[in-house]
């Protein structure tokens, strides 16, 4: 059977990922709020759908990030 990272060409060089920290200004959020609203009343999704999404969210935002 063939390896894949043979057939490709690919070594594996056990490389670490870069990470990268992107902070997101209060006003993005907002506006990512406002859309998902605004995409729940025009395709008239259920409300706990989107509020599950948006407290979603915000719990994300406030979690520290572990190295």
């Amino acid at each position: 059977m063939f390896s894949l990272y043979r057939v490709l060409g690919i070594k594996n060089n056990n490389v670490k990922p870069k990470v990268f920290r992107v902070e997101e200004p209060d006003e993005i959020t907002d506006e990512i709020e406002k859309s998902l609203w605004e995409i729940k009343d025009s395709l008239d999704l259920p409300t706990d759908e989107v509020e599950m999404a948006v407290v979603s969210r915000r719990l994300a935002l406030k979690k520290p990030t572990h190295d």
